[in-house]
């Protein structure tokens, strides 16, 4: 036999495809393969993913590799689209509840005008205080699910009456004193978005300050440019650096600040001290978004808060302009409340 035909049987033999059983072997390793790097994700990257994900989130560290990064936006496109799936039925629940308060609010200011015995007024006053505590919740909750600010009022309104009716819509109201210039008025767009925003702001002044018995100040007047400042101090605790920095990025909007990205791989980071929604600054930041605020934070351990609010000059209204009545009438402060029930 020549060499000739050996190699080619040679050659013929090794492009023979294997037999049945070693293909199924190939088979099965491959199988073993991509089941073992399933589990290595699961158990490893994955919850790393789960964790840094957020609807519209940051992304992962610039570190890590391309398929967690995929992985990481297509979780966060799947929690996004479920998330605005729930807040149009959030939505659509609130909006009626808004409303069947509003219509409670006329009703109340129609009584309010008859009534004349001390006894009654103080309830009507109380029915109105809780009433104005009501709307406020709902209407945050409502621009926090997506919802738009209410633009029902057409006619502007003092600046100083909207803080009043901040001061209506908290729960400590008698704890607040309001001071300042009585003439600057608001256009009617501006007043809800503006009211929600102080009624946070005095709310979290007064919390901040409970264990004390000194009053919040709310002051407004007028600045140098043409528009109005709202400022607001309290005798607090007051907050360390690391508050405040996580406080500011809350009311600039900045939800999750830039320390609470996913850390390069081996970095420890320390577990929050005190996690809890923070849905009070976050309205803030809405309201703030909406109309072109500046609310800007002064803070430290021992000396209180001081929150001043800028209210640009295209949102005010010509001082001549007829001013609208409140939706919350002013709440009357502790002195008058018991005078009435005398």
């Amino acid at each position: 036999m020549s060499t000739r035909s050996i190699i080619g049987r040679s050659k013929h033999r090794r492009t023979t495809p294997p037999p049945e059983a070693e293909q199924d072997g190939l088979r099965h390793q491959f199988a073993e393969a991509g089941r073992t790097a399933v589990a290595e994700f699961v158990r490893g990257s994955l919850p790393r993913v789960l964790r840094t994900v957020r609807p519209g989130g940051l992304p992962l560290h610039p570190s890590a590799p391309p398929e967690l990064q995929q992985a990481a936006w297509q979780i966060s496109n799947c929690l996004g689209q479920l998330q605005n799936a729930d807040r149009q039925d959030l939505r659509a629940s609130i909006e009626p509840l808004l409303e069947i308060l509003a219509d409670q609010r006329r009703m109340l200011a129609r009584q309010q005008q008859s009534v004349t015995d001390p006894n009654q007024l103080a309830l009507m006053m109380s029915l109105d205080h809780t009433n104005a505590m009501a709307h406020h919740g709902v209407l945050r909750a409502l621009v926090l699910a997506g919802g738009a600010w209410p633009e029902s009022r057409r006619r502007p309104a003092a600046l100083f009456e909207v803080a009043q009716g901040a001061q209506c819509a908290i729960a400590d109201f008698q704890r607040v004193e309001v001071a300042g210039d009585s003439a600057v008025q608001v256009h009617g767009g501006v007043v809800e978005p503006l009211m929600t925003a102080l009624a946070e702001l005095l709310d979290n002044a007064v919390l901040a300050s409970a264990g004390g018995e000194k009053p919040v100040h709310l002051h407004v007047g007028r600045t140098v440019d043409g528009g109005a400042l709202v400022t607001i101090t309290d005798a607090g605790p007051g907050m360390d650096d690391l508050a405040l920095a996580a406080a500011t990025a809350l009311v600039e909007g900045r939800l999750h600040p830039a320390s609470d990205a996913t850390p390069a791989p081996g970095t420890v980071r320390p577990a929050p001290r005190q996690p809890r929604p923070r849905t009070g600054l976050r309205t803030v930041a809405l309201a703030a978004a909406a109309l072109g605020l500046h609310v800007q934070l002064q803070s430290a351990p021992g000396s209180g808060t001081c929150v001043t609010v800028h209210v640009p000059v295209h949102l005010l209204a010509p001082a001549d302009a007829p001013p609208a009545p409140l939706a919350f009438a002013p709440t009357p402060n502790a002195e008058t409340l018991e005078d009435t029930l005398r």
